[in-house]
C-alpha cells in the first residue's frame, strides 16, 4: 500500500515538473521580447463613438498630441489632428474633471449621481420630488 502512494506521488510531481518546465521554456523562448507595461509612448483613449455596426472614430491623446482615428474593418486611418488651443485646454480640463478624486462622499453623490425624482421629471436641473 505505502509502495503505490509513493508511486502515485511521483508520477504526480513528475507531470508537475513537467509543465512547470514547459511554461518555462515558453516563457524564455516563445514570449521572448513580448512584456508587460513597457510603453515608451503614453496612449489615451478620450472618446470613442461608434457609426455603425463596424465603423467608428476615436479620440486619441498621444504624448501631446490629440488624433482622431476612424476605425473600419479595413484598418484603421488617421483623420486629423486637433491644434487649436482652446480645444486642447478644453480636452486637459475634462481630463482633469474627470481624473479629480472627490473629497467627501457629498461631493461624489453630487457629481456622479444626478438628482431624478421618483417618476422621472426634471425641472430647471433640479429634481421635483413628488
Amino acid at each position: 500500500m505505502e509502495w503505490m502512494l509513493a508511486k502515485t506521488l511521483m508520477s504526480l510531481l513528475a507531470v508537475v515538473g513537467l509543465m512547470v518546465g514547459i511554461v518555462l521554456m515558453l516563457k524564455k523562448y516563445v514570449y521572448k521580447g513580448q512584456r508587460r507595461n513597457t510603453a515608451l509612448v503614453s496612449i489615451e483613449v478620450l472618446g470613442q463613438t461608434m457609426l455603425s455596426p463596424k465603423r467608428s472614430v476615436h479620440v486619441l491623446k498621444v504624448m501631446h498630441k490629440v488624433i482622431v482615428v476612424g476605425v473600419t474593418e479595413g484598418g484603421m486611418t488617421a483623420l486629423g489632428e486637433i491644434n487649436d488651443e482652446g480645444s486642447l485646454a478644453e480636452i486637459d480640463g475634462r481630463i482633469a474633471e474627470h481624473t479629480a478624486t472627490p473629497t467627501s462622499f457629498a461631493d461624489y453623490v453630487q457629481r456622479y449621481m444626478h438628482p431624478v425624482s421618483m417618476n422621472g421629471s426634471k425641472r430647471n436641473g433640479k429634481a421635483q420630488l413628488e
